[in-house]
C-alpha cells in the first residue's frame, strides 16, 4: 500500500471528526459522549489555527483518507503542543502509517519550537500506546474512569522535544 502523508485541505477536519466518531463507536464501543468530546475541540482549532504552531495531516492512498493527526497550540500551556485526532483506518494498520503520522506531527512540533507535546488517550487503545512508547512519550496522568468508555481510564502522555 502506497500511503502518502499530506497537509490538510478544506473539509478534511470534518472528515476526521466523522471517522473518529464512527470508528471509535464501531471498534471500541465508545458512546456518543466521545463524539461530543471530539466536536468540542474542532471550532477552537479552526478559529485559533496558526500555521506556524498548528497543523493537521492526512494519510491517504489512491485519494482515500486512511488516517490523521493534528498538532494544536494550547494557550493554557505555553510552549507545549497537544496531539489530537490521531487514528489510522483498519486497512492501513500495521503498514507503518501510524508511525509516519506520529513522526510528522512530532517533527512539526520540534520545528515549531515546542518544548514538548502531550496527548490524551484511553488505556484500551493498545496499538496507539505502543506507538507513543516507541516515540518516547511517558504516561504522566491517569483518571479513574472515562465518560465515553466507562471500562477504561483516560491517560495523559507527554514527550519533551528537547527544544526550549
Amino acid at each position: 500500500m502506497d500511503v502518502a502523508i499530506r497537509p490538510s485541505r478544506v473539509g478534511d477536519l470534518g472528515w476526521v471528526f466523522h471517522r473518529q466518531a464512527v470508528l471509535y463507536a464501531e471498534e471500541f464501543g465508545y458512546s456518543e459522549v466521545f463524539e461530543a468530546y471530539v466536536a468540542k475541540g474542532l471550532a477552537p482549532f479552526l478559529a485559533q489555527r496558526d500555521p506556524g504552531r498548528d497543523g493537521l495531516w492526512i494519510a491517504e492512498a489512491e485519494g482515500r483518507p486512511l488516517g490523521a493527526v493534528a498538532v494544536q497550540h494550547v494557550p493554557e500551556r505555553p510552549g507545549w503542543a497537544q496531539l489530537r485526532w490521531f487514528y489510522v483506518e483498519r486497512e492501513a494498520r500495521g503498514t507503518g502509517t501510524g508511525t509516519r503520522l506520529l513522526d510528522q506531527a512530532l517533527a512539526f512540533a520540534r520545528d515549531a519550537g515546542y518544548e514538548g507535546a502531550f496527548l490524551w488517550t484511553v488505556d484500551d487503545l493498545h496499538a496507539a500506546r505502543r506507538l507513543y512508547e516507541r516515540a518516547g512519550f511517558r504516561l504522566v496522568e491517569q483518571t479513574e474512569g472515562c465518560p465515553w468508555a466507562p471500562w477504561g481510564r483516560e491517560q495523559r502522555w507527554e514527550l519533551e522535544t528537547g527544544r526550549a
